[in-house]
């Protein structure tokens, strides 16, 4: 019987995932509407805590400034374009929406309180990639949304990317209580 619940755990997560990194087949970039406004999926991992899986998304979020860009390979190499106007830098400041789902491991459960501890105490390593190197990124602000009925938790930070190319990616470490290493997500512009 207790095989039975490990496979049924297992083949719970396998599921989640595949349904998770399947992109829909019309679909070239998952949006995603916020207070801030709408958020383009960047990034994306999994992680598991003991018997808490959690799932985390990224998206870059400024207005409505990136519901229309687009990537243009040229022979100088890659561009971004918003209509005809060309952008090389990302705005000085950043929302970077880290969304958590957090499910137990062992079996689906819609129980807003799973991981409620885990969830609670995540933090976040930013660094930007240029090229072949690292620069810490600056977070300005953290801000975290979590409706009491939900499994989902939203972290928005603010971080600072004044002059930092739109070719750059966000390197992120997710740490759990007790400074426990999570995940590592790394989040671009590559899906554009």
């Amino acid at each position: 019987m207790e095989v039975f619940k490990i496979l049924r755990g297992y083949l719970s997560c396998l599921l989640c995932a595949a349904v998770a990194l399947t992109p829909p087949a019309t679909e070239k970039k998952k949006e995603k509407r916020t207070e801030f406004g709408t958020g383009i999926e960047s990034g994306f991992a999994i992680a598991e805590y003991h018997d808490t899986c959690i799932l985390l998304r990224v998206f870059f979020i400024f207005g409505e400034f990136f519901t229309s860009l687009r990537h243009v390979d040229t022979p100088s190499g890659r561009e971004f374009r918003n209509k005809d106007t060309a952008y090389v830098s990302f705005p000085n400041k950043l929302i970077v929406d880290v969304e958590a789902t957090a499910w137990r491991c062992s079996g689906p459960t819609a129980d807003p309180n799973v991981g409620s501890g885990l969830m609670n105490a995540l933090t976040f390593d930013v660094n930007w990639r240029i090229g072949s190197e690292s620069q810490p990124a600056k977070i300005v602000s953290t801000q975290v949304r979590h409706q009491s009925t939900s499994i989902r938790t939203d972290y928005f930070l603010e971080v600072s990317s004044k002059d930092v190319p739109l070719t750059a990616g966000l390197a992120m470490d997710v740490v759990g209580r007790g400074h426990i290493s999570l995940a590592h997500i790394s989040a671009d512009l590559n899906s554009l």
